[in-house]
């Protein structure tokens, strides 16, 4: 019997441990648990917003990277016209509404009362000549082509033609022009006088 008592024994005393096991388990829970919990959830909590924070700063510096790569290959032109990058002018001419923006788009809107159609005349392609002309190509539909527009820079007075069906020949008054001009005026004058030189 005294196997068997041992046995019994051995069982006592595995359910008495197991039952202190079970009682720290307890007290911990109480005393340490809802701590542990508190500092555990405000900790993830807090981690989660600047993981949060994060994600939002890398979709920013990544759409800055898109953008800085496309002024990187973007055509500039004049560097007087830089400066016209981001900024829309908007005049009425001959009883249209023309929204130039240069590097990015040009838009005719009808000034009428009743219906005010909208058409984009195209996205800036590329410069032409040497001088100060900005093309724009690939615009709304006009029966079977696409509407473009040639915006000219000046310094002076805003026009506006319709010089081909579709095609729009528009002039842009503007601050940079003037810089523009005065740049090649003073270029000329100096070749000019380079060549007497000669």
């Amino acid at each position: 019997d005294g196997g068997g008592g041992g046995g019994g024994g051995d069982s006592f005393l595995e359910r008495m441990a197991e039952r202190f096991v079970r009682g720290l388990a307890v007290l911990w829970d109480r005393t340490f648990g809802a701590l542990y919990d508190h500092l555990f959830r405000s900790e993830s909590g807090r981690l989660e917003k600047q993981l949060a924070a994060a994600r939002e700063r890398l979709r920013e510096l990544k759409e800055e990277v898109e953008q800085l790569q496309v002024e990187d290959g973007m055509e500039w032109g004049p560097p007087a016209f830089r400066a016209l990058f981001r900024k829309c002018v908007t005049s009425r001419l001959l009883g249209y509404l023309y929204t130039v923006c240069p590097y990015e788009r040009v838009e005719q809107k009808e000034n009428g009362e009743q219906h005010k159609q909208s058409y984009r005349l195209g996205s800036f392609h590329a410069w032409h000549g040497p001088g100060s002309t900005m093309l724009f190509a690939g615009g709304d539909s006009c029966g079977d082509v696409s509407r473009r527009a040639v915006v000219r820079m000046a310094c002076g007075d805003e026009e506006a033609s319709e010089s081909q069906r579709c095609l729009y020949d528009l002039t842009l008054s503007t601050p940079a022009a003037c810089e523009a001009e005065e740049v090649s005026r003073r270029r000329a004058a100096l070749e000019a006088r380079e060549a007497a030189v000669r």
